[in-house]
């Protein structure tokens, strides 16, 4: 039986998840891209919890709702790293690219973090 499910709920396979999961992940990193903290200043942690990114007084966490086994977390990772790889190569399409974002709150996040450097200066 599949216990994978989408945010909706919905069965999915283990691929789709990880897919999704990755391209959540990686909408956190463009976050941090479009507001200028550079990777250098970001840690970047995908495993078997999902994915964390923290930044610049920041963290967005894009949780699992069942922990995943450490060779399903070593997957997700991989997942995680080839997508940031053709994100990194200008490999993804500006459709794909707003796709991503639109599904994940990705202007409020701007927003979020923007308010928050405010507050901190």
């Amino acid at each position: 039986m599949n216990d994978f499910k989408d945010r909706q709920g919905n069965p999915i396979s283990k691929e789709e998840l990880f897919a999704q999961l990755s391209e959540a992940i990686l909408a956190n990193v463009m976050v941090f891209d479009v507001v200028n903290i550079s990777r250098k200043e970001i840690t970047m942690i995908v495993g078997t919890d999902g994915g964390t990114i923290i930044g610049g007084g920041a963290m967005f966490q894009t949780p699992v709702t069942k922990k995943l086994s450490e060779e399903d977390g070593r997957a997700l990772f991989d997942t995680y790293a080839a997508l940031l790889k053709q994100y990194d190569a200008g490999l993804l399409t500006t459709d794909k690219i707003k796709e991503i974002r639109e599904r994940n709150n990705f202007e409020h996040k701007i927003t979020s973090i923007q308010k928050s450097n405010r507050k901190n200066n």
